[in-house]
Formats: structure tokens, sequence, C-alpha cells
């Protein structure tokens, strides 16, 4: 990344093809540029480096709480199931012998 004359950060490319067309005005203000000189922007691209190396981390523990979540909600399911489950049990257990209760 690179700073240019308007004080914004841009992929060093771009700016480098907009300024090939001829234009000599910010990309994102569209106020004329003092100059075309490109600064590195060094603190900008050692944030991005610091963010592509911890990528992989982060990556894994977003999957790693997607399954969390994931596991708690089939327990929650399950817990349902067993609930509905008992009601049914709980409701024919009431019913007088030789009563049906309306299922196959």
């Amino acid at each position: 990344p690179v700073v240019c004359a308007d004080g914004h950060s841009y992929e060093r490319a771009f700016i480098q093809k907009w300024l090939a067309l001829g234009k000599r005005s910010s990309p994102k203000t569209n106020m004329s540029l003092a100059h075309t000189t490109l600064i590195p922007n060094l603190n900008l691209r050692s944030i991005i480096e610091s963010i592509k190396i911890r990528m992989p981390a982060i990556q894994s523990e977003q999957i790693k709480s997607i399954k969390e979540m994931q596991d708690l909600e089939a327990i929650v399911r399950s817990l349902m199931e067993d609930q509905g489950k008992l009601a049914v049990t709980c409701i024919d257990s009431q019913r007088p012998p030789g009563t049906t209760t309306g299922t196959t």
C-alpha cells in the first residue's frame, strides 16, 4: 500500500494505473492532487502482514466456534425431542386402559 497526496492509502498498482491514465485528482475525493509522489505506507503493510499471519489461527477459532454452536443446537434438539416423547408418555399413562392415542 502507498499513501497518495490526498492522504489516503491505495494499492500501488491501482493508483499507478489511475495516474497513468492521466488523472490528477483523488479517486476518493475527486480533489486535485498537489503531486503524484507515492509514499509506501509501512504501518499499513505491517498490519496487513500481521493479519495474514494470524488468519489461519483466526479461521481455526471461527470454525471451532461454529462447531461448538452446532453441537449445542444438536443437544437442544435432542432435549426437545426427549421432552416431546416424555410428554406423550405422560399423556398415554394417564389414559384409561383400552383407549388409543390415535397413532399407528
